[in-house]
């Protein structure tokens, strides 16, 4: 069987050698095991609650319809009125979602999670936008691929944000980060950077990081040791990379276990910039690959 219930609330997804623990509260990839090495991509704290009663720091979070706070968005943005009770974050990744679907394949395994917000009162309180996530997670032999889709089910244009929050396995400390060339929005400091000249890669030194780049081409995050994990993403929908590390902050979070925030990069495809638009009944779907470098 290419999807096995651990227990009540976690599927774990095999192919070969490969496998992927999802968790159904939140939709949040916990563990990606691929590669002839047996490689896990992601980190995930050892604090971290697993039983539904916070988000989960690690692994894959889904945000949505909210990226960070509502500070963050401009007064007066369009759109701006429409998320303003949704949280930080949003909340997509503290909703139970169902299974779907499971399928097999001689190249994959995968799984399909809905959540129905028309379903859920307790949502529509906070976001009265009526729409049908759906999320789809396939792995195989040396990848792990995430496809969100947004379907509008309500009679008005909605606003939204959307990011799939990777915890990279790749320690933060000397970490090599190559694609990220564009200009970017400085979260740490306020300001807006420019682009810098040519395509050195940039070297993480374990401060603070909060970054909004305007890239949407492929991005590989490298530990000092070489070894890291490659994101790719489809042409259309994540239209920016968010790149971040709590740095000393780490070690006020109680979700974090000690020095937790050494082992890891995120590296977050997203459409962050300003809040998408969409029609009723149409659909909006973006989708990331993970690999092993």
């Amino acid at each position: 069987m290419p999807a096995d219930l651990l227990n009540a609330g976690t599927v774990r997804l095999t192919h070969g050698a490969a496998s992927a623990d999802i968790l159904l509260f939140g939709a949040t990839v916990l563990s990606a095991v691929v590669g002839a090495d047996k490689r896990e991509l992601l980190f995930l704290s050892r604090a971290s609650a697993l039983d539904g009663s916070a988000a989960v720091r690690g692994g894959i979070p889904v945000v949505f319809p909210l990226f960070g706070e509502l500070a963050d968005v401009p007064e007066g943005a369009v759109g701006r009125d429409d998320v303003k009770d949704a949280g930080r974050h949003g909340f997509a990744r503290t909703q139970t979602w169902t299974l779907e679907r499971s399928d097999d394949s001689d190249s994959s395994a995968s799984v399909t999670l809905v959540l129905d917000t028309q379903k859920r009162d307790d949502v529509l309180k906070r976001y009265p936008f009526p729409c049908l996530l759906r999320y789809t997670v396939t792995l195989a032999a040396d990848s792990l691929s995430c496809k969100l889709a947004v379907q509008n089910t309500g009679s008005k244009t909605m606003h939204f944000h959307a990011l799939l929050h990777n915890y990279l396995n790749v320690p933060v400390a000397g970490a090599q980060i190559s694609g990220l060339n564009s200009s970017f929005r400085d979260k740490v400091s306020g300001r807006e950077e420019a682009a810098a000249s040519g395509s050195a890669p940039l070297t993480m030194d374990g401060a603070e990081t909060d970054r909004v780049y305007a890239d949407r081409d492929t991005v590989e995050a490298r530990s000092a040791a070489g070894r890291g994990v490659k994101l790719s993403r489809s042409a259309d929908g994540f239209a920016q990379t968010v790149l971040w590390n709590p740095g000393e902050k780490g070690a006020g979070m109680k979700d974090m276990h000690k020095e937790g925030e050494t082992e890891f990069v995120c590296v977050e495809p997203g459409y962050v910039a300003e809040l998408k638009a969409l029609a009723a009944g149409e659909e909006w779907v973006a989708e990331q690959t993970l690999s092993p470098l």
